[in-house]
């Protein structure tokens, strides 16, 4: 009635910084008015059409409503969906859920440390995200989805409900796992990760992270620090600290030996001018080198030894009090107790079968934590697929269980894994 006494035919509502504040007239618009998808825009030679310059990219979410809609109805969906983990998969989940055309999910929870992700200027992390800074803004998740930021503790399948870390608990008629893998230094040893001064490099610990690297990097005794691992996230982490105040001389990059066929910049002429590069700021450069041992005092590491098989040489490093661990990934600790305590079956990732079921009927995984189960007699696993189109996936498939208008996917039982098409992006 409002739309005619003005004699308008289109409602839009941005989902900006302002809006973002205005819980009322969230609760009316996300549940009246439509999300519009982001698309991608036609690009005019010199931003002219016509002569006119086109007008600039609206940088946020959109919601609009029409006289049109107002007779399409969706359907509210109330059935209780939590997403564990704000990794691309989950995100693109979560993303086909609420942009979905005739549904509207009204209880849709995302856990995650990070909350819907967002990717900071002049971070010190190397992004592997499929998605760009415009593109999350644009998709505006925490709009219509619950954020809770906190990680789980236990995943309780008689009563379906997920135990926080701060006790608390958040029910579910369907529990999504989409969690990524991160760094662990628990690979090379448990006791060295659990050694002052030793930090994997992770965005979840950036906080404690920064205020070891200023302690260390204003001491006067000019402690050493070491960055470990074969990532491109490794020679992140040597700009970090001597963005932090280290010198290049007091800093020393080793490089384990290759597990793989090439290295992360997988062209041996950019790494050989890295490596020079390095090494002509003043960077210790230790190729091959494994960590043996390492000596602490009172709970602090202190010193660390290498050894390389290839060169048959040693080097023990005294004075070096930082540790910064850039290697392996693994799944999180967190994720790992939660998963095991609540009896999935888990073989260095969790095990799902080719429709993304663990052996509860209400567990689903998919992303890069995940593997098939071994009667596909496969090595393959999502994290060589495209994550959004893993997500996307997934919701397809969950779709039919909450939208009445259609069937579910016929699943055939057999060993044939399901087509993915598009390109890996990302890490």
């Amino acid at each position: 009635e409002v739309m005619r006494c003005a004699g308008i035919t289109t409602l839009l509502y941005p989902v900006n910084e302002v809006a973002r504040r205005d819980a009322g007239t969230k609760r009316i618009v996300v549940r009246e008015l439509v999300p519009v998808q982001r698309r991608r825009e036609i690009q005019f030679p010199n931003n002219l059409r016509d002569g006119e310059n086109v007008p600039p990219s609206v940088l946020c979410n959109m919601q609009m409503l029409t006289t049109a809609l107002l007779y399409e109805p969706k359907i509210v969906v109330n059935t209780r969906i939590v997403v564990v983990g704000g990794s691309d998969t989950g995100v693109a989940y979560l993303e086909k859920l609420v942009y979905s055309s005739h549904l509207h999910f009204t209880n849709l929870t995302l856990i995650s440390t990070d909350g819907v992700p967002e990717i900071m200027e002049n971070s010190p992390y190397v992004s592997r995200r499929c998605y760009t800074r415009v593109e999350l803004k644009q998709t505006g998740l925490d709009h219509y989805v619950r954020i809770i930021r906190s990680t789980t503790k236990e995943f309780d399948r008689v009563l379906k409900r997920v135990k926080l870390s701060n006790g608390s608990y958040v029910a579910y008629d369907y529990l999504i796992l989409t969690p990524g893998m991160q760094f662990d230094a628990s690979t090379l040893h448990e006791t060295l990760a659990e050694t002052y001064g030793v930090f994997p490099l992770n965005r979840n610990n950036h906080a404690e992270l920064s205020d070891a690297v200023g302690i260390e990097a204003a001491s006067f005794s000019a402690p050493l620090a070491m960055v470990y691992g074969r990532d491109l996230q490794a020679y992140a982490g040597v700009q970090f600290l001597i963005s932090r105040g280290y010198s290049p001389e007091r800093i020393v990059l080793a490089i384990p030996p290759l597990r793989l066929p090439s290295s992360c910049f997988d062209n041996p002429v950019v790494e050989n001018m890295v490596h020079k590069t390095l090494q002509d700021l003043g960077v210790k450069l230790l190729v091959g080198y494994r960590i043996i041992e390492w000596e602490d005092e009172k709970g602090s590491l202190s010193a660390v030894t290498v050894k390389s098989k290839e060169a048959r040489a040693t080097q023990n490093l005294t004075n070096l009090t930082l540790l910064l661990y850039a290697d392996e990934t693994s799944v999180a600790r967190e994720t790992f107790r939660s998963i095991n305590d609540s009896c999935l079956v888990f073989d260095g990732r969790l095990v799902i079968d080719k429709y993304f079921r663990t052996q509860d009927p209400f567990i689903y995984a998919a992303g890069s934590i995940t593997k098939f189960s071994s009667r596909y007699e496969t090595k393959w696993i999502q994290e060589f697929y495209d994550s959004r189109e893993v997500g996307r996936k997934l919701a397809d498939f969950m779709l039919p269980f909450f939208d009445p208008t259609c069937l579910p996917q016929p699943m055939k039982d057999n060993t044939e894994l399901l087509a993915y098409h598009d390109a890996k992006k990302g890490g």
